[in-house]
């Protein structure tokens, strides 16, 4: 699992940064909230 793994990729260069696209991405669409899985994921994904 990812989680096990000891590399980490950095996605953002500040939390807040990291914060700001996450939210973007919820706004436009690019994540979505889904009620089989239980939590919030990528529109691709699912």
């Amino acid at each position: 699992m990812w989680h096990d793994d000891g590399k980490r990729e950095l996605v953002a260069s500040s939390f807040q940064n990291w914060l700001d696209e996450y939210a973007t991405g919820l706004e436009s669409g690019q994540y979505v909230f889904s009620h089989k899985y239980g939590g919030i994921f990528k529109a691709d994904d699912i």
